[in-house]
């Protein structure tokens, strides 16, 4: 990957939903929202080696018929490290690391909105194959670690383990 190339990236995690339940027995009907995005971009400043920064916004809305309503919306931004080593003209693998940082918070029709710390950090390998010069697909696995922590409280949780996913990249030359 040359020096200079800028890499934009999303993966399959990015969605959008509009969601109607109406549970057995009931003629209650509950209408929910999720949206969830995934992006990155990664800036080759020399061959083969780029620094990055990835984001990621997930948010959930619950209405119900009584016009209470819940919601958890999620923001991480996490910088990393990458070096990429060509298999052929076609694909890639990248390896890489990242740290990142951010927030989930709950909020819910009378009560206080509750806040969490985010702290994560994972390691990655994706392969990678170009469609074109400009366009690649790319499937990958990072282990991930999370930790979280209520601003109130102070109590908290480690959440560890894989991930894969599968994502789209396009790429800029000078």
């Amino acid at each position: 990957m040359p020096q200079g190339t800028i890499a934009v990236t999303g993966s399959t995690s990015g969605e959008l939903a509009f969601l109607t339940t109406e549970p057995d027995g009931s003629d209650a009907e509950i209408d929910s929202t999720s949206l969830s995005l995934d992006a990155g971009v990664r800036y080759f400043f020399q061959e083969n080696l780029a620094v990055g920064l990835s984001y990621n916004y997930d948010m959930t809305n619950f209405e119900y018929e009584d016009g209470s309503e819940t919601e958890s919306s999620t923001v991480l931004f996490a910088p990393g490290i990458f070096y990429n080593h060509s298999l052929n003209d076609d694909s890639s693998v990248v390896f890489g690391a990242e740290l990142g940082f951010g927030s989930t918070e709950n909020s819910a029709t009378g009560f206080e909105t509750q806040t969490t710390d985010l702290t994560a950090f994972s390691v990655l390998a994706e392969y990678t194959h170009f469609l074109s010069d400009m366009v690649s697909v790319k499937g990958g696995a990072a282990y991930t670690t999370l930790s979280v922590e209520d601003e109130d409280t102070g109590e908290g949780a480690d959440i560890s383990g894989l991930v894969f996913g599968f994502g789209l990249s396009v790429y800029f030359d000078k």
